[in-house]
């Protein structure tokens, strides 16, 4: 085994840790979970597995990785969610890693599926992700949402193979998770301080979709490559509107009176 670690953070992921662990122990027999309050059998499975766990108020996708980088028992890491699954081929390329180049970040592409059919076109044909890395090298940033590595002098590569990613449940399962990335996606733009622009709010979904099933061959997935496709124009329509909202009422707080903008302030602060 080469010396790496790896990561999983988790919240109710009693129906893909156990597999995802498995998995993760093709690479590594140092594997960390990183658990943000679950309420099934997420951490006793990840006991029965032997996963050293790690419970964790949650302050964000990055903030965890992090947290389970710290523990590892390894300077390299491997960061996965609980439903993605090391194949073969990825575990191969892994294992081929020259883990002297300590500056350099690897990525991977991933096979999506749609329950347990697989997604061979459309935007999501072409999903790639970083998440192998020296901690001493590279971090994980703080964005609500969309997170990545970052470091100074780091370069990235990308292994030849996939790894497989069983995110989509059914459509009101992919609905439900576009509809919360949407209101992070905001909210990482409001602390970006982006305008919004509402041609974008207009036109990007239907430029998103378009693309995304007639250019990107979503059509040829039949009914999937639709309901994809929708959806992610959804989300791309949503975003942009609760950025409006979230600009709209710091506008409207701005014109308040010095003492209600701080009282108000103050009570945000209790609540959050």
């Amino acid at each position: 085994m080469p010396q790496i670690s790896v990561v999983i953070i988790t919240k109710n992921e009693a129906l893909n840790i156990a597999d995802c662990i498995l998995s993760a122990r093709k690479v590594s027999n140092d594997i960390i979970v990183v658990d943000s309050g679950s309420t099934d059998a997420t951490v006793q499975l990840a006991k029965d597995q032997y996963a050293t766990i790690q419970s964790i108020s949650w302050a964000g996708y990055g903030a965890a990785r992090n947290t389970g980088a710290l523990l590892a028992s390894n300077e390299w890491i491997l960061s996965l969610d609980a439903d993605e699954r090391i194949t073969d081929e990825l575990a191969a390329d892994i294992l081929s890693i020259n883990f002297d180049q300590a500056n350099i970040v690897y990525g991977f592409k991933r096979l999506n599926f749609f329950g347990k059919k697989k997604i061979r076109h459309g935007a999501l044909r072409h999903d790639r992700v970083f998440r192998i890395y020296n901690r001493q090298h590279a971090h994980w940033n703080l964005v609500p949402v969309h997170e990545r590595l970052v470091g100074e002098g780091i370069r990235h590569n990308t292994l030849q193979s996939y790894a497989e990613h069983y995110g989509i449940r059914n459509e009101a399962h992919y609905l439900q998770k576009k509809t919360g990335y949407a209101f992070l996606c905001a909210l990482k733009y409001k602390q970006e301080k982006r305008r919004f622009i509402a041609a974008l709010r207009l036109l990007s979904p239907a430029f998103n979709f378009i693309k995304a099933y007639i250019f990107q061959l979503g059509f040829l997935d039949k009914r999937i490559g639709f309901i994809v496709a929708r959806i992610n124009a959804y989300y791309t329509s949503r975003k942009y509107h609760q950025l409006y909202i979230m600009l709209q009422a710091e506008k409207k707080l701005s014109r308040q009176p010095g003492f209600l903008r701080s009282s108000f302030k103050w009570i945000s602060s209790l609540l959050s």
